[in-house]
């Protein structure tokens, strides 16, 4: 996930009453984002196809980023000839979900319509979960750790124990160097690393289908049974979803402001450029996913994706190449770490007494203190909280497009987000190795998506319950 735009959002995404000024700052911003892919056709309540092309490969922009780099090939290589399915189960969690999260709040209006029926405190610590983990306990160490292993462990001696610490350190005294100027340098940066790694990708692509680094091995186990399951959990660790409602108002406020204000144009320009996003994600990760299938000569037994990929760009383009990548790599980590980490701060600073500049430097420290871990570590770590989150992001998105169908929306709403959370939580347990047997019985429980009958079932049973009485809409 890449946005080196989030530092703008937290007051004008998150707070109902967030000043005036500070939307219309955002807004001017994102103009110059867009700025010449939007033509004047948009204030006749239309964009040409341009516009939308324009807009479709911002929102492609936001999601591509390093970390969703890493993720593809290692699950290309276990799945081996079952990679279609895997590849098939990614795509589900890891492009369709967080497109449905912004159409959500496109539907809605704005993130925090989505969570208007729970109630305010908990929508507190809602939206502090969802910016904790993409900002300094998850995502943000992820990318000093990337830039670690994809770019400098290859090319240093494994005696030096130290580099980590030095590298990372430094990673994280140049984010928090950038942070606190909030200049517009991480801007002119952001537009460049899109193309870049675009345009490396392609060249892989062709050097992927054309010259292949070795044949597509036996799936491994896991991927072998059920590999549509493995690749949606595998999709997880892209945690797109919870950009998807970070900076879905990002992209509303970026149509609203070139004059698209009808609710059904807007959505579907949205739906129409994010299918565009979408659709160029997917074949990103069709080609790392084959990149990984056809690794194991190049890469065998590796610990993480940025290992194959190194392995193979060095194969394919040589140093050269390597170096292309390493560059475009750093970049893209900087420009998430900073986004990510002003959000952060710029968020607890609106609700807290301690100033932006508190909240900047804490959230760097614990960033870097949290990326001297192994990357193996740090994914490892994580499963638990995403196997716990996920399936509450996941009916947070579908409760919204359900709930006019629900003859008690406050009420059902909180039952369905409540029970979700429940089942997310014994699959996090399940996964840490604390499990209860008669949960067993439970269909898919076992593969980590015991969630999805129980939340399916009951959302069925909600939307068949008559009105017995009329209930006021806390709609935002």
């Amino acid at each position: 996930m890449a946005h080196p735009f989030t530092a703008e959002l937290s007051h004008s995404l998150l707070n109902s009453s967030a000043p005036q000024q500070r939307l219309n700052h955002l807004i001017t911003k994102i103009d110059v984002m867009t700025s010449g892919s939007l033509s004047e056709d948009a204030v006749q309540q239309r964009l040409t196809w341009s516009d939308t092309t324009g807009l479709g490969f911002m929102i492609f922009s936001f999601f591509l980023g390093a970390g969703n780099l890493i993720f593809p090939p290692l699950a290309g290589q276990l799945a081996g000839w079952q990679v279609g399915w895997t590849l098939s189960g990614f795509v589900l969690s890891g492009v369709l979900l967080p497109l449905a999260a912004i159409v959500a709040i496109a539907y809605r209006g704005s993130f925090s319509a989505l969570l208007c029926d729970l109630p305010q405190g908990v929508q507190v610590v809602v939206t502090l979960t969802i910016f904790s983990l993409i900002g300094p306990l998850l995502i943000t160490p992820r990318t000093g750790l990337v830039v670690y292993d994809l770019v400098f462990k290859p090319l240093l001696a494994d005696a030096w124990n130290g580099a980590q610490y030095g590298i990372t350190g430094a990673f994280f005294a140049l984010t928090l160097l950038l942070c606190w100027s909030r200049g517009s340098l991480i801007n002119r940066i952001g537009k460049v690393v899109t193309p870049v790694l675009f345009l490396l990708l392609v060249v892989l692509t062709a050097g992927v289908v054309l010259m292949p680094q070795g044949g597509v091995q036996s799936p491994q186990a896991g991927y072998q049974a059920h590999p549509l399951i493995a690749g949606l959990i595998d999709g997880y660790q892209t945690m797109d979803i919870f950009g998807a409602l970070m900076f879905g108002s990002l992209i509303i406020e970026g149509i609203r402001s070139k004059g698209i204000t009808d609710d059904r144009s807007r959505c579907h320009y949205l739906v129409l450029s994010g299918g565009m996003a979408a659709l160029g994600l997917a074949l990103v990760y069709v080609s790392l996913f084959w990149l990984g299938a056809t690794s194991a000569t190049v890469a065998p037994q590796p610990a993480t994706g940025s290992q194959i990929l190194t392995a193979y760009v060095q194969a394919l383009l040589g140093l050269w190449g390597q170096g292309l990548l390493g560059i475009a790599v750093i970049l893209a980590c900087l420009t998430t770490a900073v986004g990510l980490l002003s959000g952060f701060a710029d968020y607890l600073a609106s609700i807290t007494s301690c100033s932006y500049r508190f909240w900047i430097v804490l959230s760097s420290m614990v960033s870097a203190l949290i990326a001297n871990l192994e990357l193996t570590t740090l994914i490892t770590l994580s499963q638990p909280v995403l196997f716990a989150f996920y399936p509450g992001v996941i009916a947070l998105v579908i409760v919204t497009f359900v709930r006019p169908r629900l003859a008690h929306p406050v009420l059902s709403s909180r039952l369905v987000l409540s029970v979700a959370l429940l089942s997310g939580v014994l699959d996090a347990l399940r996964v840490m190795g604390i499990e209860w047997p008669l949960l067993r019985c439970i269909p898919g429980f076992e593969q980590g998506v015991g969630w999805v009958i129980p939340l399916l079932s009951l959302l069925l049973i909600l939307c068949c319950v008559p009105a017995a009485c009329s209930e006021p809409s806390t709609a935002g």
